[in-house]
């Protein structure tokens, strides 16, 4: 079913709304209305969501040939959608979703002149690194056959069984479901109209941090794609010691050995005291636990774990479960509150949703974070709780 027309209403769940002030970094889900931001829900991660209107965005599925590269797959989609589009190419933006099916993927479409403006309200605020979601597609998938369906206001939004959504206005709602056959319907906000009795109301208990954590559709592609988080100095340092110190050790091989071993040592003591320093947010390699134990001090060998190694060993035991490829990207301890944030990459969104599968299914408590796709990889953060 395409995207009927509609008003705008305010997003699901919303409660009591406030404006942000600028420059503001803390991770959570906003919403935004003509030039209006209001948050729904704020929380400690750096996860930032923002859900715009879904009257302002036709979101379709497409198939693709089989395509590995995700940049190939972009390129091909417009001329995949070409006649299921009113305007023209040029004047639209056109964002590839999740792959719902074998070789389908959610798109979403939207003019280029409405991105420019929600881009440039984002920066003002200083969530220019949130994602920018259609507010419907923040619903639960429903079954077949079956539609999510969140009433507010004088306003009607709907989550389809194949992923995709549209909002429209209360009045027109009763007469689009009659027509598409009076699917069974799953009340998210208001009670269902008197005709729709007959169908089940439940409510949702997953958060709506969680069913965002990976987002079905993020608009902020192409020439709107989200800035990349600027590296510190200090880990460019890190990053050419640790690089120096590999060299060192690689020219070892080949001949100078005390000579090349004295300048390897020096590096590695320089790289331990650099880690200490920041505890320990440091790019590790595959063999995560087995990096950060070397790092450990010898006087604490015989010592109890420490938090931090408690949970590495954990988290990392946790992902060895995950039957695809994950690499370990970045990992950062908050001493203070006993959270460890992690950063992986997998070969697409489903990989994420996997890790944090496995994650919850060994026991740790875990509360998710940015996602972000690019070139055929997805790159996620989760931070692990104490306890």
């Amino acid at each position: 079913m395409e995207n009927p027309p509609g008003p705008l209403s305010n997003a699901p769940n919303a409660g009591a709304f406030r404006e942000p002030s600028p420059l503001r970094t803390a991770g959570g889900i906003w919403s935004l209305e003509d030039d209006h931001l209001a948050s729904i829900e704020q929380f400690g991660s750096d996860l930032s969501v923002v859900l715009v209107r879904t009257e302002h965005v036709l979101i379709i599925t497409a198939q693709l040939p089989p395509i590995a590269s995700m940049a190939r797959r972009r390129a091909a989609l417009p001329f995949a959608i070409e006649d299921r589009i009113a305007e023209p190419l040029d004047e639209v933006h056109v964002a590839l979703g999740a792959e719902v099916a074998p070789h389908t993927f959610i798109v979403g479409v939207v003019r280029h002149e409405l991105m420019r403006q929600w881009v440039l309200r984002l920066a003002e605020a200083g969530l220019d690194r949130a994602a920018l979601v259609p507010d419907a597609l923040s619903l639960p998938v429903p079954g077949p056959d079956t539609w999510s369906v969140d009433l507010a206001g004088e306003r009607a939004m709907v989550r389809l069984p194949d992923g995709t959504g549209f909002a429209m206005p209360l009045a027109l709602f009763t007469s689009a479901w009659e027509a598409n056959g009076k699917p069974h319907a799953i009340a998210y906000g208001d009670t269902l109209p008197p005709q729709m009795e007959a169908a089940r109301t439940e409510l949702e208990v997953e958060p709506l941090a969680h069913r965002l954590l990976v987002p079905a559709l993020d608009l902020r592609q192409g020439p709107y794609a989200r800035p990349r988080k600027p590296v510190d100095p200090l880990w460019r340092r890190i990053a050419f010691v640790t690089a120096t110190g590999a060299l060192a050790h690689a020219t070892i091989a080949t001949g100078d050995t005390l000579a090349l071993s004295h300048i390897a040592g020096e590096r590695e003591t320089e790289v331990r005291a650099l880690a200490a320093t920041v505890q320990p947010s440091l790019v590790l390699d595959p063999e995560l636990s087995t990096t950060v134990k070397s790092l450990a001090p010898a006087s604490q060998a015989t010592a109890a774990p420490s938090q931090f190694l408690i949970l590495i060993d954990r988290t990392g035991a946790a992902l060895t479960a995950v039957d695809i490829p994950v690499l370990w990207r970045s990992v950062a301890f908050d001493q203070a509150v006993g959270t460890l944030t992690i950063a992986v990459e997998t070969s697409d969104i489903a990989g994420l949703q996997r890790v944090l599968q496995a994650l919850t299914a060994a026991g740790l408590t875990v509360q998710p974070g940015a996602a972000t796709t690019d070139q055929g990889s997805a790159i996620g953060s989760f931070t692990v709780l104490a306890g």
